[in-house]
């Protein structure tokens, strides 16, 4: 079976979390005797109009959002679980098949250590405007004595990350589910109309927080609707009073915005959910169950 996500250029570990998470758990999904002609579709905004062609659609765990129309749904799609309530809806799916993003079983792999944390705050922007103003965001960063974590870094790099932190400031979607999921307090913010509030909105449903994000000021002077095709001359020369405001902005939010965190008993039932679908779905093909001496296991070599 053939693993499906999006793969950004430049890295985002977000939708890299696929790779690291159903190594985990699905470890011998992409066995030539597991469904070779079926597409398995898992972390991220992938149901549109763009999935590519396949005999079989096994869908774990992705959501509605991005794209210009959803996919041609018929008999070859499978759904064991969806994102959240919007995508349900959307899809005209059972309300039973909306869960939670299955980034939330990393707290089955990983956990965040007790001790002293060296920042009280950190920020992580969208990867997209994180590449763009890495060094300028690094820079008010610094100046704030804030954490700055690039979601361009490995799962292993931002759980290290997250460690040190006491509350994340992010912009990045999956910088709050991982941070939610671990038990790390979370705020989101928003600093341009392209970050899309409805994939925010789907997964906060699922696990009964509101999404009310603070707008930022971005660094750059953009032309117009985001585009990677800018002139270059938008992408590298930051705007000093927008780094000004923006830096003004975070402290306001540092020292004014309660952060957000889910009820452990709802994480924990999306997490259990989670779980005993990925068990059907296992014994569906095949697959080795995963025992409690494996995670274990997992758990301790990260």
């Amino acid at each position: 079976m053939k693993l499906h996500f999006h793969k950004h250029p430049h890295n985002n570990f977000g939708d890299d979390l696929n790779a690291w998470l159903w190594e985990h758990f699905l470890p011998d999904l992409s066995a030539p005797h597991i469904a070779p002609n079926s597409l398995f579709i898992g972390i991220g905004t992938l149901l549109n109009s763009s999935i590519p062609k396949s005999e079989q659609y096994e869908v774990f765990g992705t959501g509605v959002g991005y794209g210009k129309g959803l996919p041609d749904i018929d008999s070859s799609w499978k759904f064991h679980c969806v994102r959240g309530p919007l995508s349900a809806q959307t899809l005209g799916l059972p309300e039973s098949t909306a869960v939670a993003d299955p980034g939330i079983l990393v707290r089955r792999v990983t956990q965040l250590t007790e001790g002293k944390k060296i920042y009280r705050f950190s920020y992580m922007p969208h990867v997209d405007f994180g590449i763009l103003g890495n060094r300028s965001l690094k820079t008010i960063c610094a100046d704030l004595g804030f954490g700055f974590i690039d979601p361009r870094m490995s799962f292993e790099q931002i759980r290290n990350a997250l460690d040190q932190t006491e509350i994340l400031i992010t912009e990045a979607m999956h910088g709050a589910i991982v941070a939610d999921a671990l038990g790390l307090p979370w705020i989101p913010v928003r600093s341009h109309h392209t970050i899309l509030s409805y994939k925010w909105q789907d997964w906060c449903q699922s696990v009964k927080v509101p999404y009310n994000p603070t707008t930022l000021t971005t660094v750059f002077d953009f032309p117009g609707p985001f585009s990677w095709s800018w002139p270059k001359r938008h992408l590298l020369y930051p705007n000093p009073l927008r780094m000004l405001s923006m830096k003004r902005q975070l402290r306001q939010i540092a020292a004014t915005v309660a952060p957000t965190l889910s009820q452990r008993t709802v994480i924990e039932d999306r997490t259990q959910e989670l779980e005993h679908r990925l068990e059907a779905f296992r014994r569906e093909y095949g697959m080795n169950a995963l025992s409690t001496s494996d995670r274990t296991l997992i758990s301790a070599s990260t």
